[in-house]
């Protein structure tokens, strides 16, 4: 028995560090399958949260539920180690191994004193890449077939129904309660060694040893990342910055909705697409913009010294904002609509020149042309001319900084594979001289 389609889901508490958004933000990106989704539940207690991802589940076509907490530290491949443990499908509420959060650690491990039933008892827990039967689960990492939520609805309505409750007068946690009633209605339930999820803990310290410690960490880097950027978009929007990062952490679930719900199929339906507001690509971009993948193919950027550039496809203005700070001279293209209102609301006080979309037109004008993550999303009746007008506007030993997205079209169904085309263009024109870099020869 597998787990087939998983929706992964999250209660995200008001505060959550940047740890847990790098992490959350790794596995909606690199760590589902076609056919996975994402759900995230905000601003709600507990047991109110968990009852929102089911009611998210029982909409979707996915098969079953995967619930992480928003203090868990995972890996990006956590979600396909978790539903590939080889005994984990025998069950059908299956909880990876995690202890409690703060000090001293224990393990979130139940089993029945005696009958099923009577007591239950906590277990010291020392083998490794050991699943067996529980008595509970805990909620903080755990898998949970849709058959579950289903049988225990019976004909009730799924949008007044608790699976998740305090008992009246009971000292039964909300997480328990639940397993009892599972295990009540026939369902096995585990937990797993062979994955751990662990919670982010918290740890007092002195002011200075903090400070290095977020410096150290990395952390104050992508916390300054989605400040700024989740600030610049809040003003924008109106929205308020928490409203925001719960938004970017759906991650390409943003605009795959939209795209799905438009299915525009032109250039100029394309291009109407990612001028609308309600594309979602503002929360998608946020999200990708404050990842280390991103910092690293942007990275070049910030060494650029004196060089009259052109950044096409300029989206949240990142790459616009690295070169300013080395003092070149910026064009910008984006197209009409709300990137570009963006960006035009971020520099207004900038010296940057906004050029319509076919500004590429100025031949042999540009040092330096950045294209990230851009090609792919020009509809193939037009891939041609665009690269034959970067080509002609980038001077002789001019740059082309650029980076394609050519796969991953279950989460980004509006990516269009041009590498052929790609390839055809940059042979015999250009010598690459980095990983993202190409020189005009």
């Amino acid at each position: 028995m597998n787990w087939g389609k998983i929706l992964l889901g999250t209660r995200l508490e008001k505060t959550v560090s940047a740890t847990f958004l790098q992490s959350w933000t790794n596995l909606v990106m690199k760590g589902l399958r076609p056919g996975d989704g994402v759900a995230i539940e905000a601003g709600k207690i507990a047991h109110r949260a968990s009852n929102g991802l089911v009611r998210q589940l029982l909409k979707s076509k996915c098969d079953t539920l995967l619930m992480l907490d928003s203090d868990a530290h995972v890996t990006p491949d956590f979600v396909e180690r978790f539903r590939s443990v080889e005994a984990g499908g025998d069950y059908d509420l299956l909880q990876a191994f995690y202890v409690r959060r703060g000090w001293p650690p224990e393990a979130i491990w139940f089993k029945w004193a005696g009958e099923p039933g009577g007591d239950m008892m906590k277990m010291f827990v020392t083998e490794p890449n050991f699943t067996e039967d529980v008595a509970a689960i805990g909620t903080h990492a755990v898998l949970i077939r849709r058959q579950v939520f289903e049988k225990l609805l019976g004909d009730n309505s799924p949008d007044d129904h608790d699976w998740f409750y305090y008992p009246r007068g009971g000292t039964t946690t909300e997480d328990v309660q639940f397993s009892l009633d599972a295990g009540a209605a026939g369902f096995k339930l585990g937990a797993t060694t062979a994955v751990t999820a662990p919670h982010l803990a918290e740890v007092t310290t002195g002011w200075d040893t903090y400070q290095n410690y977020l410096e150290v960490s990395g952390q104050k880097m992508l916390l300054d990342r989605y400040e700024q950027l989740g600030k610049l978009i809040a003003t924008f929007t109106g929205e308020t910055v928490q409203a925001v990062v719960a938004k970017a952490m759906r991650g390409s679930e943003n605009v795959k909705a939209a795209w799905d719900a438009a299915q525009p199929d032109t250039a100029t339906a394309i291009k109407a697409f990612y001028g609308a507001a309600d594309n979602g690509y503002l929360y998608d971009l946020l999200a990708w913009n404050c990842t280390q993948s991103y910092q690293e193919v942007i990275a070049p950027l910030y060494a650029m010294r004196d060089k009259y550039a052109l950044v096409i496809g300029a989206g949240l203005g990142v790459e616009v904002d690295a070169l300013l700070q080395g003092g070149n001279r910026v064009d910008l293209i984006e197209l009409t609509g709300v990137l570009r209102d963006f960006c035009m609301t971020r520099f207004a006080e900038r010296d940057v020149s906004f050029l319509s979309h076919n500004g590429t037109s100025k031949k042999d004008s540009y040092d330096l042309i950045v294209a990230v993550d851009v090609l792919e999303h020009i509809h193939p009746d037009e891939i041609g001319d665009t690269l034959a007008d970067i080509y002609n506007a980038l001077a002789p030993g001019g740059i082309l900084h650029c980076h394609n997205n050519w796969k991953q079209q279950d989460l980004y169904p509006m990516h269009f594979d041009h590498s052929a085309v790609w390839t055809a263009f940059v042979k015999g024109k250009f010598e690459q001289i980095g990983a993202y870099q190409w020189r005009k020869l």
